[in-house]
């Protein structure tokens, strides 16, 4: 299979993820890398995630985080987000797949909901996707 090539201007990327699962956390974090998006920070919780989110120093261009975590789940940390004005674009993962899931995700400004599992290959595209409307920008 031949390796995919992402633009050169990814590198300039700056990602958050957020998720309870370290195994996860360094999958996405892996994925990334392998697209060039090397400036990834991690969170395990929406708290950890607000807390990275509200010093004004750190500007990402797209969280992507869980939805079920402890202490603050993936949709109050979009919510809170969105209250305080940050547009960063939102990937939400998550085993909820129902309407209701996937609708109170988009009335909170959501940018793409990906279900999970995922493969490498989704996963890659998708998150390609929004970083070249994030360059485009």
């Amino acid at each position: 299979m031949p390796k995919l090539q992402f633009p050169k201007e990814f590198e300039a990327l700056r990602v958050l993820v957020v998720d309870d699962e370290e195994e996860i956390r360094d999958l996405i974090q892996e994925i990334l890398r392998d697209m060039g998006i090397v400036r990834v920070h991690l969170a395990e919780n929406g708290e950890m995630a607000w807390q990275r989110l509200s010093r004004t120093e750190l500007d990402y261009d797209l969280v992507i985080s869980d939805w079920l975590m402890p202490r603050m789940d993936g949709l109050e940390l979009l919510k809170k987000m969105r209250q305080s004005g940050l547009e960063t674009l939102f990937m939400m993962l998550t085993v909820k797949v129902t309407g209701e899931a996937v609708s109170a995700a988009v009335e909170n400004g959501v940018t793409l909901y990906v279900a999970k599992p995922f493969t490498y290959g989704d996963f890659s595209r998708k998150v390609s996707s929004l970083a070249k409307q994030i360059i485009k920008d």
